[in-house]
C-alpha cells in the first residue's frame, strides 16, 4: 500500500486519470466497452482507496473522472436505468464505505453548511405528500439527503485542503478543454469542403459543432463545470510562477469557450476573466502580470487577425435579435413561464421535481435554466427560502476563511452562480458535488486572523501548503 500511496501522492496520478477520463469520453458505438472498462476500473480504484486510506481525498480525482467521461446524448431516466451494473459498482462503493467507517472509525464532522443542505433536502421531500407517487421521483426527491451524506462523509474523512482540490481542478479543466477542443475540430473537418473555413467556423459556433450535447450535459453545463474547475489553472500559474508553458492552457481555455457558441459562456467567462485577473494583480508578482497582459494580448490579436470572426461571435450572440426576447433567450421566457405556471399551482412547496416533463424529450426531467425559477417551480417559497439560507452560508464561510486559495475558488463559484441566473446551477447534480468539494476544502482552511497583512508572492507557500 506504501507504493501505491506514493503513486496517488504524485502527479502521475491526476495525470493518468485526466488521459484514461479523456479517452473514455471519446469512446463511443463500438468502442462504447472501452468507456464501460474504464469506469469498472475508476469505480474499483475508488472503493479501493476509500477501504485502505484514511485519506479519501485521493478518491477526488476518480471522482472527477467519472464525472466527465459520460459520453450518452440524450442521457434519460430509462438510460440510467438500462445500467445493472452500475448498481453493483454503487453497491461496491457503498461496502468501501461501511469498510471505511468500521476500519478508521472517524469522527463525524457537521460543517457550517450542515443547516443550508438539510434545507434544500427538506424542500425536494415535501412535494412527496401530495403529488404523484413514483419510485422515479422518490429516488430523485433523496438527492438532496444523498447531496447532505456526501458533504458530512468528505468533511469526515478527506484531507481535502484547498491546494490539493485546486490541482486537482486543475487536471479535471483539461479534460474539459480536451474535449472542446476535440468536438470543435471534428466539428470543423466533417463540413463541406466546398464551403470556407470562415463559413465552417460560423455553422460550427452557430451549432456547437454540432455536437452541443457532451452526454454528461449540454454545452452550457459544460461551460459551468469548466469555470469551477478553472479555477486551478490560476492557482497552478501563481503556485509555479516560472512554470511560463502553463499559461497555454488558459490561452487554450478562452479559445475553446469562444469557438464553442455558449453566449451564457461568453458572459460569465469576461467575468471569471476579469476576476482571476484582479487576484493576480493584487498577489502576483509583475513577470505574472505582464504574462497574463501577454495572454490577454495574444487571445485579442487571435480575434482580430482572423477575418469576420468578431462578425460571426456578434450574430451567434444576438441569435434572431432584440425584437423576439423569447428568440433571443433560446425559449428561456417560455421556460419560465411554465416554471411561474407550476409555482402558482403549489406555490408554498412548489411541484417536485417531475411537475413538468422536458419539452423536447419527456425521458427527461425539465430544467428551466435559471436557478431562481428552477427552485421557484420543484420547491416554492419554502425552496427558495433554503436556497437563500444555503448561499448566504457559503458567503459567511468564505468570509471567514478568505485567503489567496479561497478567493480564486469563492471567483469561480460566484461567477456560476451569477451564469445561474440564465442557467441551472445549484440544482445541477455534476455541479453541486463539485462545489461540495470547494466548501468542504475551504472548510478545513484555518481561520484567518483579524490583523493579518495583504497576502502577496511571499505568502504562497503559507497559502498553498
Amino acid at each position: 500500500m506504501k507504493k501505491l500511496e506514493l503513486f496517488l501522492d504524485s502527479h502521475f496520478y491526476p495525470i493518468s486519470v485526466t488521459i484514461l477520463a479523456f479517452i473514455a469520453w471519446v469512446a463511443e458505438g463500438p468502442f462504447q466497452y472501452v468507456n464501460y472498462g474504464i469506469v469498472v476500473l475508476f469505480l474499483i480504484m475508488a472503493a479501493i482507496i476509500m477501504a485502505y486510506f484514511k485519506d479519501t481525498s485521493y478518491a477526488i480525482p476518480l471522482f472527477l473522472g467519472l464525472m466527465f467521461m459520460v459520453n450518452i446524448e440524450k442521457l434519460g431516466l430509462k438510460d440510467i436505468q438500462k445500467f445493472s451494473v452500475i448498481y453493483i459498482l454503487v453497491g461496491l462503493i457503498i461496502i468501501a464505505l461501511v469498510i471505511h467507517l468500521i476500519r478508521f472509525k472517524p469522527k463525524l464532522k457537521f460543517g457550517f453548511l450542515l443547516p443550508g443542505f438539510l434545507l434544500l433536502a427538506i424542500s425536494y421531500m415535501i412535494p412527496l405528500y401530495y403529488v404523484t407517487y413514483s419510485t422515479t421521483l422518490f429516488v430523485i426527491s433523496m438527492v438532496g439527503f444523498i447531496y447532505l451524506a456526501i458533504y458530512v462523509f468528505i468533511g469526515s474523512t478527506a484531507q481535502n485542503k484547498t491546494d490539493k482540490l485546486l490541482t486537482y481542478f486543475f487536471y479535471a479543466s483539461i479534460i474539459i478543454l480536451a474535449q472542446l477542443i476535440f468536438v470543435e475540430i471534428q466539428g470543423y473537418l466533417s463540413y463541406s469542403n466546398d464551403l470556407t473555413y470562415i463559413e465552417k467556423i460560423k455553422q460550427g459556433i452557430s451549432t456547437s459543432w454540432g455536437n452541443g450535447d457532451f452526454g454528461y450535459g449540454n454545452i452550457n453545463d459544460l461551460i459551468i463545470f469548466f469555470t469551477l474547475t478553472a479555477a486551478g489553472q490560476l492557482y497552478m500559474i501563481i503556485k509555479h510562477a516560472r512554470k511560463y508553458f502553463l499559461w497555454i492552457f488558459p490561452f487554450l481555455s478562452v479559445i475553446a469557450v469562444i469557438f464553442s457558441g455558449s453566449r451564457g459562456g461568453y458572459i460569465a467567462w469576461a467575468l471569471l476573466l476579469l476576476l482571476f485577473f484582479v487576484l493576480l494583480v493584487t498577489f502576483g508578482s509583475k513577470k505574472l502580470v505582464i504574462s497574463g497582459f501577454i495572454v490577454i494580448g495574444a487571445v485579442i490579436t487571435f480575434l482580430l487577425v482572423v477575418p469576420e470572426l468578431l462578425p460571426t461571435l456578434y450574430d451567434v450572440f444576438i441569435q434572431g435579435g432584440f425584437d423576439s426576447l423569447d428568440l433571443f433567450s433560446s425559449s428561456r421566457i417560455t421556460l419560465y413561464k411554465d416554471a411561474w405556471a407550476v409555482f402558482l399551482e403549489n406555490p408554498l412547496f412548489g411541484g417536485g421535481w417531475m411537475s413538468n416533463p422536458d419539452m423536447g424529450n419527456p425521458d427527461r426531467i425539465q430544467i428551466y435554466h435559471s436557478t431562481i425559477f428552477h427552485t421557484l417551480a420543484i420547491s416554492g417559497l419554502f425552496g427558495m427560502f433554503a436556497l437563500i439560507c444555503y448561499i448566504f452560508s457559503i458567503l459567511v464561510l468564505m468570509v471567514k476563511k478568505m485567503r489567496l486559495n479561497v478567493a480564486i475558488l469563492g471567483s469561480a463559484w460566484l461567477v456560476t452562480m451569477i451564469h445561474g441566473l440564465i442557467d441551472n446551477t445549484v440544482h445541477m447534480i455534476i455541479y453541486t458535488l463539485l462545489t461540495i468539494l470547494i466548501f468542504t476544502s475551504i472548510e478545513q482552511e484555518e481561520n484567518t486572523v483579524n490583523n493579518e497583512e495583504p497576502l502577496n508572492m511571499n505568502q504562497i507557500d503559507y497559502l498553498t501548503e
